[in-house]
C-alpha cells in the first residue's frame, strides 16, 4: 500500500509512453522503471508491462508532472509513479487497485487541461 513515505519519495524514475488520440489528446502510460518488461498475473487478471504500450521515455518527477498537466488520461503502474500522481492531486488513494500485489490506477481529467 502507498504510505506517506512513498508520496515524499521522488528520486526514482518513471517510464512514460506518450500516446495521442485521433482527436489530438495526449494519453500517458506510466510505470515504475523497475517494472518495465514484466508481467503480473492474478487469476484471470494481468498487468503486462512487456508490451510496447508502456515502453517510452525515462523521466523524473518534474518531467512527469509537466506531462501530467498536459494529459487528459493516464494509466499508472507501480508505487512510485502513483505516489507522484497522488502528491500532485492527479490521483486519489481510493483509485488504487492491485494485481498480484502491484499497484495500478487510471486517471481522466474531465475539466480543462492545465
Amino acid at each position: 500500500m502507498i504510505n506517506q513515505q512513498e508520496i515524499k519519495k521522488s528520486e526514482e524514475f518513471s517510464i512514460v509512453k506518450k500516446h495521442v488520440t485521433p482527436q489530438g489528446f495526449l494519453m500517458l502510460a506510466v510505470c515504475d522503471e523497475n517494472l518495465l518488461g514484466k508481467r503480473f498475473e492474478e487469476g484471470k487478471l494481468q498487468l503486462d508491462l512487456t508490451v510496447n504500450y508502456y515502453n517510452g521515455d525515462r523521466v523524473d518527477e518534474t518531467e512527469l508532472l509537466q506531462l501530467l498537466k498536459k494529459t487528459y488520461q493516464g494509466n499508472f503502474v507501480g508505487e512510485s509513479c502513483i505516489a507522484i500522481a497522488i502528491k500532485h492531486h492527479f490521483l486519489s488513494k481510493e483509485s488504487i487497485k492491485h494485481i498480484a500485489g502491484i499497484a495500478y490506477a487510471n486517471m481522466c481529467q474531465i475539466d480543462e487541461i492545465k
